[in-house]
């Protein structure tokens, strides 16, 4: 994904791209923020900014849930506005911030070049081949609970968070492609 006269040439030659590339998981991201950002780049560009382009080229965009930051409005609203943690140093926001250069950037190509685009806002992904690597939650409340070991929550216990299944998010994908 890195090697971009590649990628610009497999996308002059497909109808739609969808870029699905991200950073995974919150342990990975707390521990390693400049790997959030720094593999999010290139393929960003790549996805949307092939200048040999024959055709317009749909590009769809995942972004995340995750932009809504600490809104307490539900159901989250787009036109809503954003509000991240107070404090830089929290790396927790490495990938809500990644996430949202993105959606500004894939918006700017639309602007500037007119290159379709479609920005996706998933929640959280799971599905059967998941693992707990990187601190996902499901694996790992599985995995706990599985070996009798108590399940790790953070906070209070209060929170909630939503989970779609990745077979689902496909389908929603493919039917927005058509």
């Amino acid at each position: 994904m890195t090697n971009e006269p590649l990628l610009a040439e497999l996308i002059d030659r497909s109808d739609v791209v969808f870029h699905l590339a991200a950073a995974v998981g919150v342990k990975l991201i707390v521990e390693q923020p400049v790997h959030t950002d720094r593999d999010q780049r290139p393929r960003h560009r790549g996805a949307c900014s092939s200048t040999r382009t024959r055709r317009r080229s749909w590009s769809f965009i995942a972004s995340t849930s995750e932009v809504y930051g600490k809104s307490t409005d539900v159901p989250f609203r787009e036109a809503a506005d954003l509000r991240a943690g107070r404090r830089p140093p929290k790396h927790r926001w490495a990938y809500a911030c990644s996430k949202l250069i993105d959606e500004f950037l894939a918006l700017a190509y639309w602007k500037e070049k007119q290159l379709p685009v479609v920005i996706v806002r998933l929640f959280n992904t799971v599905g059967p081949r998941q693992t707990g690597q990187y601190g996902m939650v499901l694996p790992t409340f599985v995995r706990q609970a599985l070996a009798g070991q108590p399940i790790t929550v953070f906070g209070d216990g209060t929170q909630s968070r939503s989970f779609t299944y990745v077979g689902d998010v496909v389908e929603a994908l493919v039917r927005l492609a058509a």
